[in-house]
């Protein structure tokens, strides 16, 4: 069953403007609990704009967005519950982490920071240390409770900046090319933490990237292409490397090394896409 879900959704900027700009045009898509799935194209593709259409951020100029049966665009009616904002519901339950960490951390000390979210919800102080704790353990970085962030590495930082998310407790976790601005060693760090979260604590992830090596992670890709889908399946994806290129994107590494010893008559297998995979057939 589809927890987010896009029916028909197109978005312009400047809408109805001389400058309007067409960036989601007619998208249908939807994603289950459990999955992670990435989200992948060239800039200007669409991609972060599906990000904040996906929690509320951004409302559709047409189409509907649903998340967990809920309509972002829903508007309360005048016998309806004063404390019941659709919008505050849909952001409870998709938590976004965006590109640059700093601009995410509120606090001098890393576990106030993380705090600040569950405070502004008006959860209890008890649970509150206990989603503290739960959120930096889960990140790895547990020991680092009492420091200051601004002393960390990129990588620590967006570590710190997903468990500020994590301590809300979403059941979806939507990351907007949150490891553009990182070293490989940052990128890594960040991708065994999404990895494990989808593996032990079943947490929905939408990766959204132009890193073709993290979309192997994913267990379902979605190629975006001047504001439509044009792909999306598993890694099978990667064999369509003409297509790909015809959109300004490559394969990953290891793909385009399997394809040059298979160019110099190396017979190799189809569809390569770990390292371990590529090292296996080759020693054989």
């Amino acid at each position: 069953m589809s927890f987010i879900r896009f029916d028909n959704v197109s978005y312009s900027y400047n809408e109805g403007t001389a400058d309007e700009v067409a960036a989601i045009k007619d998208i249908s898509l939807s994603i289950a609990e459990g999955e992670f799935v990435a989200l992948v194209g060239h800039n200007g593709s669409g991609k972060s704009t599906v990000a904040k259409l996906m929690n509320g951020l951004f409302l559709p100029s047409s189409g509907t967005v649903t998340v967990d049966g809920i309509d972002t665009a829903q508007k309360r009616g005048k016998n309806a519950d004063k404390h019941y904002d659709p919008v505050y519901e849909v952001r409870k339950r998709v938590g976004v982490v965006f590109q640059n960490p700093d601009n995410q951390m509120v606090a001098s000390i890393i576990e106030d920071d993380i705090a600040f979210g569950p405070e502004n919800l008006g959860v209890p102080a008890v649970e509150i240390s206990e989603r503290v704790d739960w959120a930096l353990g889960a990140v790895g970085m547990s020991g680092h409770r009492r420091g200051t962030p601004f002393r960390l590495s990129g990588g620590q930082k967006q570590r710190i900046a997903i468990a500020g998310v994590l301590a809300l407790k979403p059941r979806v976790m939507v990351l907007d090319e949150s490891t553009a601005m990182l070293d490989p060693t940052g990128r890594s760090e960040v991708m065994e933490v999404l990895k494990r979260l989808n593996r032990d604590e079943k947490m929905t992830v939408v990766l959204i990237t132009h890193f073709m090596e993290e979309a192997l992670s994913a267990s379902r890709i979605i190629i975006l292409n001047e504001g439509r889908i044009a792909m999306e399946g598993g890694r099978e994806i990667f064999r369509r490397g003409a297509e790909l290129s015809e959109m300004g994107l490559g394969v990953p590494l290891v793909c385009r090394v399997a394809d040059k010893l298979r160019a110099k008559g190396m017979d190799l297998p189809e569809g390569i896409t770990e390292v371990e995979e590529l090292v296996s057939a080759v020693v054989q």
